[in-house]
């Protein structure tokens, strides 16, 4: 059983003698005008085209005059799609959604309907159905809400709004307003809202749905929206990127197979040309794909990144200044501000200015301007397409989840990031993502990036940049993670220069690695290591020469290559082949000093 209370709300403050003594402050009350223009526009339309399109707001009283519970909002009056006449089952959004309990849990209904009035299909009064239902050249999207037809009608577009995803009909059949269409030849899009997939029951429908319309001879498309909110709906999308935004959908909408919904795409890998893999930079920053580059707040990462753009504006790959095929980038950071920080630190670097574009956000088709997150990857794919760039850089991640995804969680972060990889490869452009590193000590280092270790295993290739614990006036910028290839080289900078004017001072190769840069109190642990490791070859060498492959094995394998090369020379290990093409092999040059040497440090 389900209780919804209909009681009004009230806005009365208590009495200063109920609250007590201390001062409260009420919070302040949005009024039924604003509320309706916001949450209007908030869904890609606007009250001025609502009014016009038979919308009525409504107070309490209001509210119980049409039949409705005695809440007030907005009365989205239905009308009969060709003779225009109003029908009874308009549904009613209110403004303070009624609380109620089922099953033990709290809820809260949106959308009332009149007493004992049918469910049925919206069709936006300011369309002409009469004329479209007869002409199969007509494209229209069924989707779930009356603010989602009237978001399409802003924009001249004919979406019919099912009640709800199971409003369609029942059986095989086909509500019956939907009869009156013509279908055989029509171009259909349906679009439900962002969690149809992940949605048994919403998934369910759409194929239900799907599968009545194929077999009246439509041409289904089954379109995704991006998952910017939990429930994104169409009119959602068109708020924040316009009907561009919606247009980026519908192109990438799949075909509905009419024999076997949800048909594999297979491809054999006989029939697959292979290719090689392309770097922006070589090893580090492949094409097609995404890469990442973490670190520290201001360890360098935002200097390595825009380095990367200004010596590949003018045609060089960093530190080997290996040449290249010019390129544009795409920047992407609320943290900068571009007249401050970027332009000055790019133009320092020598970067060619004209090469270089910064997205601040969106603009929405009524004028208004807003931030972005990776949800509105279609808006992300138009600037790239119109900047022409080859590499794209987010600085940081964080800033572009959007509130409603936990980035901890791998079942929200990696479908924004899939989607974004879609485009990097659709494109063949290089996308380079930074990231924090997360507080916490302990683990490998490929883990230390904030947020789900998913969001690391969606990139590449994967960069790390921090403070050299051998020389703290140093950085280091260490590649830690690579499916594709071989790492590249351990490589050391600074940052010289002050302020905005500061570039990066490339200083040679280097034997760090990330675990180096990620432990706590670098420094100590890596002197630490490399004491122990000195004592390991000592002891090891005492007796004689030894392969080193022999030497990394040992002691299980905890001592890397680079760490032993280090603690070798500082010992000076006498290094030599085995013959031509040999192992190689290392020893102590004095055998008495090494075990004399051995039992001193073993005190």
């Amino acid at each position: 059983m389900v209780s919804i209370p209909h009681n009004k709300l009230s806005n009365k403050r208590k009495s200063s003698k109920s609250l007590g003594k201390s001062k409260q402050v009420t919070p302040a009350i949005e009024s039924p005008e604003a509320w309706a223009a916001r949450y209007c526009t908030e869904r890609g339309f606007d009250w001025e085209f609502a009014k016009k399109s038979d919308c009525e707001r409504v107070d309490d009283a209001g509210a119980g005059r049409h039949g409705y519970v005695r809440r007030g909002g907005i009365i989205f009056h239905s009308n009969d799609p060709i003779t225009h006449q109003r029908l009874t089952s308009g549904p009613l959004r209110h403004q303070h959604p009624i609380p109620y309990t089922e099953k033990g849990k709290a809820k809260e209904r949106k959308f009332s309907q009149r007493k004992d009035s049918p469910y049925e299909p919206y069709f936006a009064p300011s369309m002409d159905w009469k004329r479209a239902f007869k002409d199969a050249k007509v494209d229209m999207i069924l989707s779930e809400g009356p603010t989602r037809s009237l978001a399409g009608a802003k924009h001249e577009r004919y979406v019919i709004a099912l009640p709800g995803v199971n409003g369609h009909g029942s059986g095989d059949e086909l509500h019956a307003s939907l009869r009156r269409v013509i279908w055989k030849g029509r171009k259909v899009y349906i679009c439900f809202d962002a969690d149809a997939e992940s949605n048994p029951d919403v998934r369910h429908h759409e194929q239900a749905l799907a599968r009545k319309l194929a077999k009246l001879g439509a041409v289904v498309y089954i379109v995704r929206i991006p998952q910017f909110a939990p429930r994104a709906g169409l009119d959602d999308l068109i708020g924040r990127s316009g009907d561009a935004g919606l247009q980026l959908q519908l192109d990438a909408a799949q075909p509905y197979n009419s024999e076997a919904a949800g048909v594999p795409i297979i491809e054999c890998v006989a029939d697959v040309e292979a290719r090689e893999v392309e770097y922006l930079w070589d090893q580090r920053l492949p094409f097609s794909m995404l890469s990442g580059l973490e670190g520290n707040p201001g360890d360098g990462k935002t200097f390595i990144a825009l380095e990367i753009a200004a010596r590949g504006s003018r045609g060089q790959q960093p530190y080997s200044k290996a040449k290249c095929q010019p390129f544009n980038t795409l920047y992407m950071s609320y943290e900068n501000i571009t007249a401050i920080t970027t332009k000055q630190r790019f133009s320092a670097m020598g970067g060619d200015q004209k090469r270089l574009f910064v997205l601040n956000g969106a603009r929405n088709h009524d004028g208004t301007e807003r931030t972005i997150t990776l949800a509105d990857v279609g808006t992300i794919e138009m600037a790239i397409k119109k900047t022409h760039a080859r590499l794209v850089i987010i600085d940081p991640l964080q800033s572009y989840m959007g509130a409603n995804v936990d980035s901890h969680k791998a079942n929200e972060t990696r479908p924004l990031l899939d989607a974004l990889a879609k485009v990097a490869e659709r494109l063949n452009i290089c996308i380079l993502i930074i990231r924090h590193l997360a507080k916490s000590s302990g683990g490998r280092a490929v883990h230390k990036g904030l947020g789900s270790i998913d969001i690391t295993g969606a990139m590449r290739s994967v960069m790390m940049v921090g403070t050299a614990p051998d020389e703290p006036q140093n950085r280091a910028l260490v590649h830690t993670k690579s499916n594709i290839g071989p790492l590249g080289e351990s490589l050391r900078f600074s940052i010289e220069g002050k302020d905005n004017t500061a570039k990066v001072a490339w200083k040679g190769t280097s034997e760090l690695t990330a675990a180096d840069l990620a432990a706590p109190d670098a420094g100590k642990r890596r002197e630490t290591q490399i004491g122990r490791a000195q004592k390991y070859l000592l002891t090891a060498l005492a007796d004689g020469p030894k392969p080193v492959n022999a030497l990394v094995e040992g002691r299980d394998g905890e001592f890397s290559l680079q760490v032993l090369q280090k603690a070798g020379k500082e010992l000076g290990v006498a290094k030599s082949r085995e013959g031509e093409g040999g192992a190689w092999v290392w020893a102590l040059q004095e055998f008495k000093f090494a075990r004399k040497k051995a039992a001193q440090m073993s005190e």
